[in-house]
């Protein structure tokens, strides 16, 4: 049974729409999150100081949760640009359309890097 079979008229037109709206969200989401990402990596990758130490362990818990831990507080450390950076990152991978490091151009390579040079993994 197919939904217009199950939902029709009104209903199957306000499910339509709440269906659009959500994907336009999405990628609007993910359109900001692949720019906040890239200003992050650039700034852990240019810079060694408190702050990309911070970014560094979110984008390594962005890329891989399950292995490394991000705890939320630090944010309280960062200025407000680069909060918001990250909460760009955060609603981006909420949403789910594709993971910001397979984003953008050189993304695998360029986490890959910083994990190894912030000593998250093995050279």
């Amino acid at each position: 049974m197919s939904l217009n079979e199950v939902i029709s008229g009104d209903a199957l037109a306000a499910y339509e729409a709440r269906e659009a709206a959500q994907l336009q969200r999405a990628q609007e989401a993910h359109s900001r999150g692949i720019q906040a990402y890239s200003r992050l990596l650039t700034l852990v990758e240019t810079r060694d100081s408190g702050q990309p130490r911070v970014v560094s362990k979110f984008l390594a818990s962005i890329y891989n949760s399950y292995r490394f831990s991000f705890d939320i507080t630090d944010l309280r450390r960062l200025d407000e640009d680069i909060g918001n950076d990250i909460l760009s990152c955060i609603d981006a991978h909420r949403w789910g359309v594709q993971d910001l490091n397979d984003s953008i151009p050189d993304g695998n390579q360029r986490i890959q890097n910083i994990l190894k040079e912030r000593g998250f993994i093995e050279q």
